[in-house]
């Protein structure tokens, strides 16, 4: 791939609307534009200042046809989102006419965009880090409020600053140490290595309070996988249309409505949730059901929560008592629903079974009980609310591996000097240490590490 290259690409979503935008970006990107673009009332962009929009129509040099009548957006370098000379043109957003100007750009000397290249090349010409670069993605997926503020925060550079702060920090050990290894034959101690140790502990303690916000950072990121289960005909669907607030899944009083297992998100309490509304367990000869019970186990497998839905109205079945033992070892909420009813079942039987599961009492079609549900809900995740502050949440799985290296290194330098071994094996394992916290930011990268990460970005970004 050429970085000299001048790209195009569509940056708006496919299919129909009222506007659709053509980036182009690279050394000759406004000389490209102006071989197709007429402007108005003048027909040249020589001269014209950056940041600045004009009227005009794209047309064909080849066959003077008029393609468009657009917009277009003048960028010239630095200041632009790769910090090269860019051009972004508004075009009306029919599929076959941007694919058409494209063509234009391309025989003109423009080249397709690779996917995420227009940030790859913010990244290499050093506008944003790598964490920045990564959060434009999870700002385009985000699914709830605190995923968006996780991202932006990210977007802004928040993450980034923490760990070259970190960074800078074992640096500025680094170049003690090596003083002391230059030093040596002088006996000239520029730093103690109880200076050393201590200031290492304090690096370690704020490593370790990134890595703490792993997990809720990678729920508030991808959301969890929650499973609705219970014998048949207990309210399953009913409760999943509850939450959903709409008809999502077929309701009726037949047993065994549900064949297989209907899924859909949800927002609750600010956590973007995987539903999966599962066939009714129990035992069955009917083939079709018995594939339907086969997939909702793989379900329960899969889920980080499961819903237990059981009948309020009804004393407790064999298959309730079934999937109380299946789910021993699960994170569950019970529900007792129809509530509504008259009750029957044994609540104290139920505290027994899952003597450490919640139970909630609801009526999923009189839409009684629901908040206290999705409060549980949240509470069983989080344990109570979480609040989007100061120190950044960790969401990929690619930073807290390199951190977790990084803390790795660092306690092993802290027990270099504890085991009074030589300032060199020390002077190691920072270096290392800081080896990987540059994977993170990427200032310490490879060519694959780039290509994993870009690779996962759509074509106009």
């Amino acid at each position: 791939m050429d970085w000299e290259d001048t790209i195009c690409a569509i940056s708006t979503p496919p299919g129909e609307a009222a506007i659709g935008l053509i980036r182009v970006s690279g050394p000759e990107a406004i000389r490209i534009v102006q071989q197709v673009f007429r402007k108005k009332p003048d027909g040249s962009l020589e001269g014209q200042p950056s940041h600045t929009i004009h009227y005009g129509l794209v047309v064909d040099p080849a066959t003077a046809e008029v393609v468009d009548e657009v917009l277009l957006s003048l960028l010239r370098k630095p200041r632009t989102y790769t910090r090269e000379d860019m051009v972004e043109i508004s075009c009306h957003g029919s599929p076959l006419l941007l694919i058409k100007v494209v063509n234009l750009l391309v025989r003109h000397g423009a080249r397709l965009a690779q996917p995420g290249e227009f940030t790859k090349r913010a990244f290499l010409n050093g506008r944003i880090d790598l964490t920045q670069a990564e959060a434009v993605m999870d700002m385009i997926r985000c699914k709830t409020e605190a995923g968006l503020k996780i991202a932006f925060d990210q977007l802004q550079g928040k993450l980034g600053k923490e760990i070259k702060s970190i960074n800078d920090q074992l640096l500025s050990l680094l170049a003690h140490i090596e003083a002391d290894i230059d030093f040596s034959e002088q006996d000239l101690q520029v730093i103690s290595m109880e200076e050393v140790k201590n200031k290492l502990v304090e690096v370690l303690a704020q490593i370790c309070k990134l890595l703490e916000g792993w997990e809720e950072g990678r729920i508030l990121r991808d959301g969890v996988v929650m499973a609705i289960v219970g014998r048949p005909n207990v309210g399953k669907s009913s409760l999943l249309n509850a939450i959903l607030q709409e008809d999502r899944a077929i309701v009726a009083s037949t047993p065994g409505t549900t064949r297989d297992v209907l899924e859909d998100w949800a927002n609750i309490r600010g956590i973007a949730i995987k539903l999966m509304d599962t066939a009714g367990l129990r035992n069955t000869h009917d083939p079709i059901e018995i594939e339907g019970v086969r997939r909702a186990k793989e379900a329960i497998e899969k889920a980080h929560l499961v819903l237990l839905v059981m009948d309020a109205s009804q004393p407790l079945q064999e298959e309730d008592h079934m999937l109380m033992d299946l789910l021993k070892a699960k994170k569950c909420i019970g529900i007792l629903n129809k509530t509504d009813l008259s009750e029957k079942i044994e609540e104290k039987k139920v505290v027994e079974r899952l003597p450490n599961t919640s139970l909630v009492r609801i009526s999923a079609t009189k839409h009684i009980g629901l908040d206290l549900l999705l409060d549980a809900i949240r509470d069983e995740i989080f344990h109570g609310q979480v609040v989007v502050g100061e120190t950044p949440f960790l969401v990929s799985s690619r930073h807290r591996q390199a951190i977790e290296k990084a803390h790795q290194s660092i306690y092993q330098a802290i027990l270099a000097i504890q085991s009074e071994m030589s300032s060199e094996f020390l002077a190691l394992e920072i270096r290392t240490a800081m080896d990987h916290l540059g994977e993170v930011i990427g200032t310490t990268t490879t060519e694959d590490l780039l290509d994993w990460v870009f690779g996962q970005f759509c074509i106009g970004k």
